[in-house]
């Protein structure tokens, strides 16, 4: 297994159950206020698409608001290609949850767990 800091999700496994619970809230409410953003420039690209038919404008703001860096720093996730993987599933998680019943809070609970997946799988 490679070396990583204490407080890092790679190694969440090994927190106290205090310091992960502090540490998961504090990702998951990050990723509410993500979710939110998201949808609101899912929203917002859609009207402003609405009689164009390539679709292919955009708010060009939606890139500055991402909050990842934050989620980031907060895991202890610095290498560049786990950024983009991290990027991804959350990318991939939020489109699928979009049109479902769940509250806000239960999407980003469900993608916080898929990050931990994944830290498993790249932290190997």
């Amino acid at each position: 297994m490679k070396k990583y800091k204490s407080i890092s999700i790679y190694n969440h496994q090994q927190m106290s159950e205090k310091n992960f619970k502090r540490q998961k809230k504090l990702a998951c409410s990050i990723m509410e206020d993500y979710i939110r953003l998201s949808d609101l420039f899912y929203q917002t690209n859609n009207f402003i698409n609405l009689d164009n038919p390539e679709k292919d404008n955009y708010f060009k703001l939606e890139k500055k608001f991402s909050g990842f860096n934050k989620l980031f720093i907060l895991a202890g996730i610095s290498d560049p290609i786990h950024k983009d993987q991290f990027n991804a599933l959350t990318f991939k998680k939020v489109k699928e949850l979009r049109k479902t019943t769940h509250t806000v809070k239960e999407k980003a609970q469900l993608i916080c767990d898929a990050w931990l997946v994944k830290a498993v799988e790249l932290g190997e």
